[in-house]
């Protein structure tokens, strides 16, 4: 947690709960809760602060090249989506063996990076999640497949995730000022 860019230090631990979606947050309060998991070598981290406007706003991917710094080995994915008004996506990978790549639009997603060279880099077939022809990527079933299973929540989830309500330093308060009450 404390590795986050967005978080000064750890006000207080709740009780662990069920893995679920995030949900928006309703209040200035929940802002400051960041919630993380752990299955093997795969860790999942929810932070309102990393959240992207698609236009002005750069903490996901300041966050991301940051987390590649630290753990130049690892598979980094991380992923924002939301819609206030427009629907927008932002996917970040690293994957050992292949450039990074980067999905991000509203309407339209733009591509930089080279889908195949990721997914077969990352020990996926190209061939079930991207079709050239049709000009089709199964954006669901790559991220899926990136994250192992990660970010899919099951109806009968058993994994639990822990929640933290933080202390955001001078970069998470203005990354939250900038998304979320502009």
């Amino acid at each position: 947690m404390l590795s986050l860019s967005s978080v000064a230090g750890i006000r207080r631990e709740e009780t662990p709960s069920r893995l679920g979606h995030p949900e928006s947050p309703a209040d200035r309060g929940e802002l400051d809760v960041v919630r993380a998991a752990a299955w093997g070598a795969t860790v999942k981290v929810t932070d309102p602060a990393l959240v992207e406007d698609g236009v002005l706003s750069s903490a996901l991917e300041d966050e991301f090249r940051a987390q590649k710094k630290r753990h130049p080995d690892a598979r980094i994915v991380a992923v924002c989506e939301r819609d206030f008004g427009a629907a927008y996506l932002k996917i970040l990978v690293a994957v050992p063996g292949a450039p990074d790549l980067v999905i991000e639009g509203f309407d339209e997603l733009e591509v930089a990076g080279d889908l195949r060279a990721t997914l077969t880099a990352a020990g996926g077939d190209p061939g079930q999640l991207v079709d050239d022809d049709e000009d089709f990527t199964d954006y669901d079933g790559l991220l899926h497949v990136l994250t192992g299973g990660a970010l899919s929540v099951y109806v009968d989830e058993e994994r639990v995730e822990s929640t933290f309500v933080v202390e955001r330093d001078e970069e998470g308060e203005a990354s939250i000022g900038e998304v979320w009450f502009s």
